[in-house]
């Protein structure tokens, strides 16, 4: 039996879902940066002399996590469709593959071997990705993009930042789309449901996830570790 998730991985329903089901209190605003876990806030990238970075200036003890699809493991697969149609893919693809109930340990060490794979975009597919990119692609009615993006490696990479959550690491993920945060209107940029799935693996997966010991970030984690 596999495990329930929200309606939605953007942060209302997200929020809406955890409080129906008694894991947030009403008094804990959004649950971040609460109780000792980091926060999250979106950043947009710009193109400058030195390659892409930052177009504001990322909050002090923030760490900076790339999420485009040219940059890291978990950018958006989809294309070729107004922004909207392919976010709701996207969010269709972070239930699939949440739906199945997270083995802490296992997922933190499948994204110790992302670490190792700076080489964005050119993943081969199981045939099981293969055919829930197709479904969700054939659902929506957008393409699939030849920068190819593993659906099970982005479980991985949710696990291993919900870990620095938990553990007090507040994170900006950047992409090209939008720069804001729990206000932003929503489905402008994928970065927003991985926001929301980060708060729900960081919720639901808590004492799993404190009693890990995920590595220190990197250089490497701190320059190419997510995707759009």
């Amino acid at each position: 039996m596999g495990t329930v998730t929200p309606p939605s991985f953007f942060l209302h329903d997200v929020v809406c879902w955890l409080r129906a089901n008694g894991l947030m209190d009403e008094s804990s605003g959004f649950g971040l940066g609460e109780n000792g876990r980091g926060s999250v806030s979106i950043g947009r990238l710009r193109m400058g002399k030195q390659g892409p970075s930052a177009r504001q200036s990322v909050q002090d003890g923030f760490l900076e996590v790339r999420v485009d699809r040219h940059s890291s493991h978990v950018g958006n697969p989809f294309c070729n469709a107004p922004v909207h149609k392919l976010c709701c893919a996207y969010d269709d693809m972070l239930r699939a593959v949440l739906v199945a109930p997270l083995v802490v340990d296992d997922s933190l060490l499948d994204f110790e071997g992302l670490r190792q794979d700076a080489i964005f975009g050119q993943a081969l597919l199981s045939s099981f990705e293969k055919e829930l990119l197709q479904t969700i692609a054939d659902k929506h009615g957008v393409r699939i993009h030849n920068q190819r993006v593993r659906p099970l490696a982005v479980r991985a990479w949710l696990v291993y930042y919900a870990s620095l959550l938990v553990h007090g690491t507040s994170l900006t993920l950047l992409c090209w789309c939008l720069h804001g945060g729990v206000s932003s209107a929503p489905w402008g940029c994928h970065s927003q449901s991985l926001m929301g799935a980060l708060l729900w693996v960081a919720t639901t997966a808590r004492s799993e996830l404190t009693l890990a010991c995920p590595c220190q970030p990197s250089a490497l984690v701190r320059l190419c570790s997510c995707s759009s």
